[in-house]
């Protein structure tokens, strides 16, 4: 049997098997990949992001012999000679490619530096071939079901990098969950933030707002800044915008992009408002990064002409659980 995580003093009967690990992050990628009509996408990509550890000589790191190794270029590789050779579901399998090879250490340039392209040219050692019967991958309808090109050959490349990156957060949420999970239930813990699904809980978040905001407003105190408040709240209602991409900085701050508001809020732990970032482009503001070489760039998506837009932040972003070490 292969393995894709290990319990250090245990017996590899506790160990997580390779193919449920697979199973389960190819389950929750296509789930999450399903909103934008990439779930056959997602499916493909989680069933192979793991592929390498069906190497002898990961299963041997992972038993304590010898260094570690590259689990991830295997995967990549292989959605590429799966996929057909030209068309849709080539350009899927490329994006695919991306964010397989990415989930650990972040999506790779196709040249220069972490080169993908290197990467999928790479000798890697031979998989054990019982992976195709214990994972059996569906290669073929991948292309995203809701994309629609907007004609301008200038934005193609703008928006199968946004697929990508939309793509590549559902599999490193997935697999991060799922490896979560399994150690938790094995060494009797349980996982951070195990939230409801959002839809269930939507009603009463927005009453509980409604609630809190009215009683603001009869409060005492500024009314001018009361008025501001249920004028800004009344216009994002009345808007197709409203709060989008999130961010988190070193010291819990986060930054919510308010789209139709052409806006990025900075709130602080406790809620209280620090900054507001306002865009030079358009009002559709929809997704934030932090970045640069301080990580104190935010980058800032402009939907409505297709810029990124960047702003100098006091505080560092916190690094993200995809550039964190992992096995």
């Amino acid at each position: 049997m292969f393995f894709a995580h290990s319990l250090e003093g245990q017996d590899r009967d506790a160990w997580q098997p390779l193919a449920e690990h697979l199973e389960a992050v190819s389950r929750l990628t296509s789930l999450r990949a399903e909103k934008f009509g990439a779930a056959r996408l997602g499916a493909i990509v989680g069933l192979l992001h793991d592929l390498g550890k069906y190497a002898q000589a990961f299963q041997d790191y992972i038993a304590g012999i010898g260094p570690s190794r590259d689990h991830a270029t295997a995967g990549a590789q292989e959605i590429q000679q799966l996929a057909a050779p030209s068309g849709a579901d080539r350009i899927a399998a490329l994006i695919g490619a991306y964010c397989i090879a990415g989930h650990h250490g972040g999506l790779p340039n196709w040249s220069r530096d972490r080169a993908l392209s290197e990467r999928l040219k790479k000798q890697l050692p031979e998989l054990n071939p019982v992976w195709r019967d214990e994972l059996a991958p569906v290669a073929h309808g991948l292309f995203s079901t809701n994309f629609k090109w907007d004609g301008a050959a200038d934005r193609a490349a703008f928006q199968l990098a946004m697929l990508g990156r939309m793509l590549f957060s559902c599999l490193v949420d997935a697999d991060y969950r799922d490896t979560e999970r399994f150690y938790a239930e094995a060494e009797g813990g349980s996982v951070d933030c195990d939230w409801p699904v959002l839809a269930a809980i939507i009603e009463s978040l927005i009453a509980r707002f409604d609630l809190y905001m009215a009683g603001m407003a009869t409060r005492g105190g500024d009314a001018l800044l009361a008025l501001l408040r249920a004028d800004i709240l009344a216009h994002a209602r009345g808007s197709l915008g409203g709060p989008d991409g999130l961010a988190m900085d070193e010291q819990d701050n986060l930054a919510i992009a308010h789209a139709g508001l052409g806006t990025v809020w900075i709130f602080d732990r406790l809620g209280e408002p620090l900054y507001r970032v306002r865009s030079c482009q358009g009002l559709a503001t929809t997704n934030l990064a932090y970045g640069g070489p301080d990580n104190k760039n935010l980058y800032i998506t402009e939907s409505e002409t297709g810029c990124v837009l960047v702003a100098r932040i006091p505080v560092a972003g916190r690094v993200m659980a995809s550039h964190q070490p992992s096995c």
